[in-house]
């Protein structure tokens, strides 16, 4: 309960999906204290148990008595060779941690056909994409668990089948065009009657989308990717529109053929924001050197995309020539074209107006480059005085830590490893050559907006560890012992990063609930020998006639503890996956409890490696065996 109420320290809108689950769990616990307490030795005056006491075979004392000192071999052995455990506890913390697959590798990985794990494996080397493996391996496992959480998808949420349709227009398109586009598509998905409701959203001229739920007769049926299929085959035919389809399965429609800018960027910081802006056309010149370079062009940030606008563009000495005013000739001009809608309200009722010329149909693009306009006592056209250019649009004017900020953004043709090599000098001739104090360039990472309101968890399972840690201290009297209880955590959590390392799972919410719930129940088998052990050392000293036989006495106390405990802590751990099992009929798409369902399996059984191999180690000192 300690361990589940912990969850409520994390930030609200984290811990929303969980809050039902725990608040649960926990109040589930706590009636079976009462049940423990009131109700079983109750039941137990009307289902009396036998007073026959039950002769164990010679077999089985035999069979006892032979694993005895087999087991009181390996403690002995294992003693002398702690300190390797321990590494091979570390490394076999931390290399598993490092195979679970985010949601961008499991993306990444379906593209390219490849298992999320053998992606990691073949990214291991001196040249490898990704080092950031490497440099987790490398470094402390305990921290790389600390700051792994952060790498982690917390925000899956358990939901029913949807398809979801993205749709958008170019540039130049108005949000009307956009909504009889969407229309078409609602009037297409309206014949299946497998469909329960659609939900359409139109935001902009470039982005709607449509939701489609399904009747939950047809949702696990063949129904949802038949219509799937009748979608994309419809989507190809509404000319003109960017369509994107996903949801149901793993295959994705997406014929979005526009740019939105390159896929890589370098951030330019200063204190000068004009004077930054040349420093990004300088920047932008060195990488332009580059043939693999295309489009690069100055941004604010990456959720900006490139707008355009269409300018006129005057050429001021043949206006002077013929003596006209610019603002004499756009003014003329303007009126010709005039357009503008307004309200008015002459009876206390408002009603909207549209302003517009008589001539503003008659002006098309051709008549306004062509047809000569009187301005300040001259004939000019349009086509001689100046033009029309389409140019992008005034920056947004962004801060970051008090600095303004710019991004130089530009698509890399070629080899991953050729284009970091291209940043690093680039980054090199601007911090080194180019920008002056005050001013500095860096990597940009796209996913810094994301991460920016993402916390990291790891300090949560501290919390939780120390927390028990007091707990046992209290019980056991002993600042040791509790340590080989929760030596039974790291290792558990060793199956969840197995399971989902070697799996194409997502790590979400319910694989995070596994490692809070692994922290509350793997303890209880420790909990339960330790104290059997307390009790039986006493004992054991007593009965104890030689000085070889005292030395002995833990180990003989810690046998005897093993063998009357691990028969329930077994049935324990059986019942407990028993009870599991259900929540994986489902299958991933179930996704907080399959995942909640598999990680805490995984977890129990590698707990019994803990309690076999680790728990005898941490628990029987040295000097006495």
């Amino acid at each position: 309960i300690a361990s589940l109420m912990a969850v409520l320290l994390i930030p609200y809108n984290q811990r929303l999906n969980l809050t039902d689950f725990i608040s649960a769990v926990s109040i589930n616990l706590f009636i079976s204290l009462l049940v423990a307490y009131f109700f079983v030795p109750a039941l137990m005056s009307y289902l009396p148990a036998s007073d026959k006491i039950k002769k164990t075979s010679y077999r089985r004392l035999r069979r006892v008595a032979v694993w005895n000192r087999f087991y009181g071999k390996y403690i002995r052995f294992a003693s002398r060779l702690k300190w390797a455990y321990i590494v091979v506890l570390i490394a076999g913390f931390g290399v598993p941690l490092c195979l679970i697959p985010s949601k961008s590798d499991i993306q990444i990985s379906k593209d390219k056909k490849y298992s999320p794990l053998i992606e990691k494996i073949a990214n291991w080397g001196p040249y490898a994409r990704n080092k950031t493996s490497i440099d987790r391996i490398v470094s402390s496992s305990f921290g790389v668990f600390y700051r792994s959480l952060n790498r982690f998808d917390f925000g899956r949420t358990p939901q029913r089948k949807v398809l979801n349709i993205r749709t958008g227009l170019s540039e130049g398109h108005t949000v009307d065009q956009m909504n009889d586009v969407v229309r078409q598509m609602e009037n297409f998905l309206a014949q299946f009657n497998e469909i329960e409701l659609f939900r359409t959203n139109v935001w902009s001229y470039d982005n709607a989308s449509i939701d489609v739920y399904f009747k939950p007769e047809y949702e696990k049926g063949i129904a949802p990717i038949t219509i799937k299929s009748e979608v994309i085959k419809g989507a190809t035919n509404f000319g003109g529109a960017n369509w994107i389809v996903s949801g149901i399965d793993e295959r994705n429609f997406n014929n979005y053929i526009g740019t939105t800018g390159g896929s890589d960027a370098i951030d330019l910081y200063g204190y000068d924001y004009d004077e930054l802006l040349g420093y990004a056309e300088r920047l932008i010149s060195f990488l332009k050197t580059n043939p693999r370079v295309k489009l690069a062009h100055i941004r604010s940030s990456w959720m900006e995309a490139p707008r355009t606008e269409y300018n006129l563009s005057y050429n001021f000495e043949t206006l002077a020539a013929l003596g006209v005013n610019p603002y004499s000739y756009y003014s003329i001009l303007n009126n010709l074209l005039y357009s503008s809608s307004f309200s008015i309200a002459p009876k206390g009722e408002r009603v909207g107006v549209l302003l517009k010329s008589s001539q503003a149909d008659y002006y098309d693009l051709w008549h306004t480059l062509n047809a000569p306009i009187v301005a300040d006592s001259s004939l000019v056209t349009l086509s001689e005085v100046g033009k029309i250019v389409k140019k992008r649009t005034d920056l947004d004017i962004t801060r970051e830590n008090q600095s303004y900020k710019v991004m130089v953004n530009y698509d890399f043709i070629g080899e991953y490893n050729l284009n970091t090599k291209l940043r690093d000098r680039a980054l090199a001739y601007m911090n080194g050559e180019v920008l002056p104090i005050g001013y500095k360039a860096e990597v940009s990472n796209f996913n810094f907006w994301f991460e920016k309101g993402k916390a990291n968890y790891g300090w949560l399972i501290l919390v939780i560890i120390i927390i028990i840690y007091v707990m046992l201290s209290i019980l056991f009297e002993s600042f040791r012992l509790p340590v080989a209880v929760l030596i039974m955590i790291p290792i558990s959590f060793i199956g969840v990063f197995l399971i989902f390392g070697f799996s194409s799972l997502v790590f979400d919410q319910g694989g995070f609930a596994a490692l809070i719930m692994l922290c509350g129940i793997v303890v209880n088998a420790g909990i339960y020998l330790i104290w059997s052990y307390i009790g039986g050392k006493r004992a054991c000293i007593k009965e104890s006639i030689s000085p070889a036989e005292r030395r002995n006495s833990e180990l003989r106390a810690y046998l005897k503890s093993y063998n009357q405990k691990i028969r329930p802590i077994f049935l324990t751990i059986i019942s407990t996956i028993l009870g599991l099992v259900p929540f994986l009929v489902d299958g991933p798409q179930e996704v907080f409890w399959y995942d909640f369902a598999i990680g805490t399996i995984t977890g129990l059984l590698f707990s019994l490696i803990a309690l076999i191999l680790y728990m005898p180690l941490f628990t029987i000192k040295k000097s006495r065996l």
